[in-house]
């Protein structure tokens, strides 16, 4: 496969508004939008993943440890964690900066 790295960067420098209708043109492909909707199903996907992961280890620690967050083994016992802040907090900042 042929790489365009530098006829982008030639047109980048030297040509920009060429690039930018070039580039425009290229995000309205087929291949552009489907690529992005895997993406954004992905993201989703593992959204999802996180925050049902985020409910089983506060649901957890609250159980088992008496909602006691102390470090118990290695070079950190006895330190208390902070519990994590709600995971679609976290989430949603993150997600909507990133999209």
């Amino acid at each position: 496969m042929i790489s365009l790295n530098g006829v982008k960067q030639n047109l980048r420098d030297n040509y920009p508004s060429v690039y930018q209708s070039v580039y425009r043109f290229y995000q309205m492909t087929p291949h552009v939008k489907h690529r992005n909707a895997k993406r954004a199903e992905m993201d989703k996907e593992i959204r999802q993943k996180t925050y049902a992961r985020y409910e089983y280890e506060v649901r957890i620690i609250k159980e088992y440890l008496n909602d006691d967050w102390t470090v118990r083994h290695g070079p950190f016992s006895g330190m208390k964690l902070a519990p994590p802040p709600s995971a679609t907090y976290g989430l949603s900042t993150h997600w909507q900066h990133a999209s």
